[in-house]
């Protein structure tokens, strides 16, 4: 194995010593692979494990020694031809499981396609051993893990795989009920077998249950698997053009890709042959064993392990086997020796940087600040700190200006209380704190089969249910930081999601939008706080909907969700506790009810609606502005006295809208994405200063701001000329479309550090006095963007003297 890999990528000591731990000791493993043994696969194994070399030695040693098993070693994938012709030659079903590589992106990422819809997963599960099907996935798995390192080789940066799950023609076929944890296991050893591999999963011509099912769990899916996987709409074909080029692109899905026939080498699927079955049929049962006589009957218990042990004492000897399982599946192996595993290394954290950035911020809020929660924040940001100081200081101003340092967080009871007083139609949003499991993790119990959405939505306007949720799982947040407090050990919050009694009205996609919206807030504002989520009572289309998903799902996240079958009741008296659970879901907790203080949900009253929503106001006394894209609509009232009331009512057509208030570059009303497509925003709030308060603004107004574009891969400047040293320059500026990195330079020196930033939040601006005369340049730096530019609206302004 060849050891002298370039490292483009910066590494830690401990990193370093970890690789070499790892190639020491898989030395002769790696020999047979050495791509395992690279760079950047080492990387992303540490990566996924947390630098856990005993996990990482121990589980890489299963894969090696599966993939020799296998027969890998001999697989030719000099290119990507051979590759798909050594993948469909593996097994004698493989051209019936769709997929195939296509080619590579304009990054030289490997490019897979996979005809998910055209599977007919119930011929192929009759026919087909199982071991044939996962000896399929973990070598197609292998070629990509080969192609990907040649190209990591070639350019000397990280590339991944981009894959495309095309679910046209999607149906029951696909949805074989037998075949599914088939499936979901499969997904899940090339998950164990190539971590961190996948880069990007395109979904298209999904049907909405899969959009639905990612809609329930998505409170706990990680931010790399948000990043990560992507539904396109009816406009994927445009999309796929725009991120993978035309050229990129098989003609079937709408390229330009120079090949033989419009689908190229993806295997397409479709029903088995007759002839093919009959053949697979026979391949399937071994005639020496046809009869259940010659059979040897072995039973084993619940959470044990039988184990059937082999002497031989002659090489090249053949070993044969045949077995069926009757109830369910089983975990099969082969096991001839065991390794000795290495020492774990400790992972280097960056706690005490952020709480002296947030120094000031974290006073009013000393729980975000505390070695648990910031680990959270770390290990959702992969340690970098440049993104978690923004995202945490906008949470904890976004707190403030909630009200949430005035709650009485101290008990469970007082958290329920004063989340249904913020909000009138609290009881018909279902869920609420129940208890602590037997581990002292909070439970957070959520009936969500009683909500209904567009009944809900008709009620109250959305920012009433923004604060509620935000406020709830702040009360969340501190309830775990205590227990984390009193016992020195990570706690969670853990959520059971009921969805009995769930209807059509559960699936109304204008409310599903504004709930996913509210989530993907919490998400940001409260990373890594939830971290398992049971789901009972769930439709069977769901579960298996869910299942389809999983195989895409990171690590965590798979580990995160658990649907639970018939028995749920048992299994969470087992998990949780039954003295945890209120009797509605079978636990003996004591309670006033048998729901507990958890809010059941339902059709909301008249009465709620005319106490939230009075009526509306005229089109006559309402004003006009329109919010064009990607820029920002301001409304500004000047406020002469202190303690005056500033109220507002607002509707917004064509879908929804961020909005907040601003006073002295500080939100006072915190930015939310809202709808009004069922009732309009209205609220009033107390000004505690006189000033310019602005409604949906920017600090500075937009006909003040110059406009300059940042392409793809390059980078923009622009030039001050300075006469004079001790001259002050400042800025502003706003970047549409992500981020950007920006520094400033005078004599090619950084005189303010590069740094990527994203103005979703809150507009760049800042000052900084010049040493020296001479040329200043402001750069915005795009070139680690591939396709799309850079809008940035910006205003400089250079000052002499005071």
């Amino acid at each position: 194995m060849s050891m002298n890999d370039t490292c483009y990528e910066a590494i830690s000591t401990g990193e370093e010593t970890a690789m070499r731990v790892i190639r020491e000791t898989l030395g002769e493993l790696l020999e047979q692979f050495p791509s395992f043994g690279s760079h950047f696969t080492i990387k992303r194994w540490l990566e996924e494990y947390d630098c856990s070399v005993e996990t990482i030695i121990d589980k890489l040693t299963w894969v090696l020694n599966t993939l020799n098993a296998f027969g890998a070693s001999k697989m030719d994938t000099s290119s990507l031809e051979a590759a798909n012709e050594a993948v469909s030659t593996a097994t004698n079903t493989a051209q019936y499981f769709p997929g195939g590589f296509m080619g590579y992106d304009k990054e030289g990422n490997v490019l897979f396609m996979q005809p998910f819809g055209r599977l007919h997963s119930e011929e192929s599960m009759r026919t087909t051993r199982i071991s044939d099907f996962y000896r399929l996935l973990l070598l197609e798995g292998y070629a990509s893990q080969e192609l990907i390192s040649a190209q990591e080789k070639k350019h000397g940066c990280r590339k991944g795989q981009i894959s495309i799950l095309d679910f046209d023609g999607f149906s029951r076929h696909v949805l074989y009920v037998p075949g599914l944890p088939t499936l979901s296991t499969a997904y899940g050893l090339l998950q164990l077998a190539y971590p961190g591999l996948s880069k990007k999963i395109y979904i298209i011509n999904a049907p909405s249950a899969l959009a639905y099912a990612v809609g329930v769990v998505q409170m706990v899916l990680s931010k790399r698997t948000r990043e990560t996987i992507e539904f396109l709409g009816v406009n994927w074909q445009d999309r796929l053009r725009a991120e993978l080029g035309v050229e990129n692109v098989l003609p079937f899905w709408g390229g330009q890709m120079s090949c033989n026939c419009p689908t190229g080498q993806i295997r397409m699927a479709g029903p088995l042959s007759e002839n093919i079955k009959q053949a697979l049929s026979l391949l399937v049962t071994a005639r020496r064993w046809q009869s259940r006589s010659a059979l040897s009957l072995l039973k084993i218990a619940a959470k044990k392990v039988a184990i059937i042990a082999v002497q031989n004492s002659l090489a090249n000897a053949k070993l044969a086997w045949y077995f069926e399982c009757i109830g369910g599946d089983i975990d099969f192996y082969i096991r001839f020796s065991n390794h000795e595993i290495m020492e774990a290394v400790d992972d280097v954290q960056a706690e005490e940087r952020i709480r002296a950035l947030l120094e000031d911020d974290l006073k009013s809020f000393p729980t975000y600040g505390t070695k648990f929660s910031l680990q959270r924040w770390l290990e959702e940001y992969d340690n970098d700190i440049d993104a978690i100081v923004p995202r945490l200081r906008w949470t904890l101003n976004a707190l403030k200006a909630l009200g949430a340092q005035l709650m009485d967080t101290s008990t469970i009871s007082s958290i329920n209380r004063h989340v249904r007083s913020v909000n009138p139609a609290a009881e018909y949003f279902p869920g609420g704190l129940s208890g602590y499991d037997r581990e002292r993790n909070v439970v957070f119990v959520q009936p969500f089969g009683r909500l209904q959405p567009h009944r809900l939505m008709e009620t109250g306007s959305v920012s009433s249910l923004f604060r509620m949720l935000i406020l709830e799982a702040h009360g969340t947040h501190q309830l775990v930081c205590a227990e984390e407090e009193k016992c020195g050990q990570r706690r969670c919050q853990i959520a059971i999601v009921d969805l009995a009694e769930s209807t059509r009205h559960l699936i109304n996609m204008a409310g599903i939008r504004i709930i996913s919206n509210i989530f993907e807030a919490l998400q940001l504002m409260f990373p890594g706080v939830s971290r398992k989520v049971y789901v009972i009572n769930a439709h069977s289309t769901l579960t298996h909907a869910y299942n389809l998903l999983q195989m895409v799902f990171t690590k965590s996240t798979a580990s995160s969700v658990c649907f639970l079958g018939n028995d749920w009741q048992q299994r969470l008296k087992e998990e949780i506790g039954r003295e945890c659970l209120p009797p509605y879901w079978g636990g003996t907790a004591k309670c006033e009810k048998p729901t507990g203080e958890i809010r059941m949900g339902g059709v909301p009253p008249d009465s709620v609606k005319q106490q939230m929503h009075p009526g509306d106001i005229p089109l006559k006394q309402l004003t006009t502005i329109k919010a064009l894209a990607r820029r920002c609509a301001l409304v500004g009232v000047n406020v002469q006295f202190s303690g005056a009331t500033l109220k507002w009512y607002f509707k917004c057509s064509g879908g929804d809208i961020d909005f907040y208030i601003r006073q002295n570059n500080r939100e006072i009303m915190p930015r939310m994405r809202l709808s009004t497509q069922f009732v309009p925003e209205s609220g009033a709030i107390v000004c505690d200063e006189p000033g310019l308060q602005q409604m949906h603004p920017g600090d500075i107004p937009l006909k003040q701001l110059t406009t300059i574009k940042a392409l793809a891969r390059r980078c923009a400047l622009v030039g001050v000329n300075v006469q004079f040293s001790g001259a002050t320059l400042k800025w502003y500026f706003k970047c549409s479309g992500g981020d950007i990195d920006f520094y400033i330079r005078q004599n090619n020196r950084e005189i303010m550090p590069r740094m990527r930033l994203s103005t979703q939040f809150v507009p760049e601006s800042g000052a900084i006095v010049c040493d020296e005369p001479g040329l200043y340049e402001f750069c915005f730096d795009n070139t680690h963007g591939m396709v799309w530019h850079k809008t940035i609206l910006y205003k400089i302004e250079l000052f002499y003297g005071s």
